[in-house]
């Protein structure tokens, strides 16, 4: 499955094959066929197990005792490395999954509101009094386009360099004034 989310965001979602999957595999498309009925199913299931592998991640970042800051700082360092060290699999991730459509799109959104409950829920009411749920939503979303476009451009050094200011950024509805 990592194959198929590796070769996504390496050559293109509607570019990838079997072949190109089983390539990196080492198997064979009718091993490929056997498992999964098409691409399609193949990387809905890949996205699945990726997504709540990284749920997992960025939530103990959030969920950890400490300033809202250094939680969302620690959360954003984790996608910005995922971006640096396995940029096909972001592109997969953050990309590629807008073209695949279906249930993986629809994974994706789930585990974008997922993240955005996690910072509500344990980075308290804000500091502008009760900060509405669609911050933490739009929160989320900035963060995501600055992965998606960092990973177009084939910049992640920049999400990297802009994971201080973005965790400010969040920090200044969730944490204390002196976060």
């Amino acid at each position: 499955m990592r194959a198929m989310l590796f070769s996504s965001g390496e050559l293109g979602y509607k570019q990838v094959s079997p072949a190109a999957v089983c390539e990196r595999f080492g198997g064979s498309p009718s091993q490929f066929f056997s498992e999964f009925a098409s691409e399609a199913d193949c990387f809905a299931a890949a996205y699945e197990v990726e997504a709540d592998r990284l749920h997992g991640l960025l939530s103990s970042c959030i969920e950890r005792k400490g300033p809202c800051r250094e939680r969302a700082e620690a959360a954003i360092t984790e996608l910005a490395e995922l971006a640096a060290t396995e940029p096909e699999i972001a592109k997969a991730l953050f990309i590629e999954v807008h073209v695949a459509g279906g249930a993986p799109l629809m994974a994706h959104r789930e585990l974008m509101r997922r993240l955005a409950r996690s910072i509500e829920d344990t980075c308290g009411g804000g500091t502008i009094g009760a900060t509405p749920s669609v911050t933490a939503e739009f929160m989320v979303g900035a963060i995501e386009q600055a992965i998606s476009s960092s990973l177009a451009r084939e910049t992640p050094e920049e999400l990297r360099e802009a994971t201080p200011e973005l965790a400010v950024i969040l920090s200044r509805f969730y944490g204390p004034e002196d976060d």
